[in-house]
């Protein structure tokens, strides 16, 4: 696997990651997966918010110890969103969703950004 080198910077930012799912099911959490430690590193603070569930026998998305983290399948997207917008991301880094209205709403948070895999 290459190893992922994010050089940090002085203009840290927020960053909102936002996923289909929170634990590494599959390419994109992988990518998830060493991506966020990266940023993190890099001093770049990071949250991420999940749409669905997954199998709980799969390891979880390593987030930073202080990082928040939203699954709207378990608290509702209302309130998935306003803990976002409570957050404060700079940017929004969208890595595929299921629900478009819930992607659509993402943008009244914050610009966002679709890294569209496949």
């Amino acid at each position: 696997m290459a190893r992922l080198m994010i050089e940090a910077t002085e203009a840290s930012m927020r960053i909102a990651v936002v996923n289909t799912y929170h634990a590494r099911v599959g390419g994109v959490e992988t990518y998830l997966d060493t991506l966020i430690p990266a940023l993190d590193a890099a001093g770049h603070r990071i949250a991420l918010l999940s749409e669905r569930d997954s199998s709980p026998d799969l390891p979880p998305i390593r987030l930073p110890a202080a990082a928040p983290a939203w699954r709207a399948s378990e608290i509702g997207w209302p309130k998935a969103l306003a803990g976002l917008r409570t957050w404060g991301p700079d940017v929004i880094y969208v890595h595929g969703m299921h629900d478009l209205p819930g992607a659509a709403r993402l943008i009244e948070s914050a610009p966002a950004v679709l890294f569209a895999h496949g």
